[in-house]
């Protein structure tokens, strides 16, 4: 805000709130409902229909954000940066066809997620799951869910037996 700009505040703020950029006054326009915007929401929505095979500038483009803008929305709404929710989305898309009685390979599953190699899924694989692939086969077989194959891996769940 420049200095000739008087500052408005908006009709959430308590009389004699503070000045601007004060934690007692909100910025006009501040969301208070805790909704995210129609913006962060298309964007989620994005992510999941493209299974994680989306770029940010890409998806800035998409919901008409900036990327600084895309990606600050990401962290106040949805706790995570759009690249991470997208990887994250990407890793449980390949770990579901992964565990699948036709597992199609991982060469073909990396061509198919995007990925550059079998090496490149294997460390995307296990930075964001703890798991290799081969690692998860084993152990998701017990599990309905990535949630609890992590789980079982880490001793916390224990499946029932059918």
């Amino acid at each position: 805000m420049t200095s000739g700009t008087p500052w408005r505040h908006c009709s959430h703020c308590p009389p004699n709130s503070g000045s601007p950029g004060s934690l007692t006054c909100c910025w006009p326009g501040w969301n208070r409902s805790g909704e995210p915007p129609r913006q962060i929401l298309e964007a989620v929505r994005l992510i999941r229909a493209r299974r994680g095979r989306v770029t940010v500038r890409w998806l800035a483009g998409q919901v008409n954000l900036s990327i600084s803008q895309l990606e600050r929305g990401f962290t106040r709404h949805v706790g995570v940066g759009p690249k991470l929710l997208a990887r994250q989305t990407r890793v449980c898309a390949l770990a579901a066809e992964a565990t699948t009685p036709a597992n199609p390979g991982r060469a073909l599953l990396a061509a198919k997620y995007g990925y550059a190699d079998q090496a490149h899924l294997a460390r995307e694989f296990r930075e964001l799951t703890g798991f290799t692939p081969s690692g998860l086969a084993r152990v998701g077989s017990d599990a309905d869910f990535l949630q609890d194959a992590l789980a079982c891996h880490r001793g916390v769940f224990k499946p029932a037996i059918a």
